[in-house]
């Protein structure tokens, strides 16, 4: 979950993020909290596969 530092006007890509590998892979290489971890979202995720953004305003 996450939580914006403080109130205000947020932009957020939004889409559907593809996994390169399947979830046992993934799991053996970072660990069985693999979705929450930065390093695994940035070296298998697809990032073209981002529709677009949206605008937030958080009060």
């Amino acid at each position: 979950m996450y939580t914006p530092p403080a109130p205000g006007i947020y932009f957020y890509r939004v889409g559907i993020i593809e996994w390169d590998e399947d979830d046992d892979e993934l799991q053996e290489q970072y660990g069985a909290f693999y979705f929450d971890s930065p390093a695994a979202y940035n070296a298998e995720t697809s990032i073209n596969k981002i529709s677009g953004y949206r605008m937030v305003t958080v009060y």
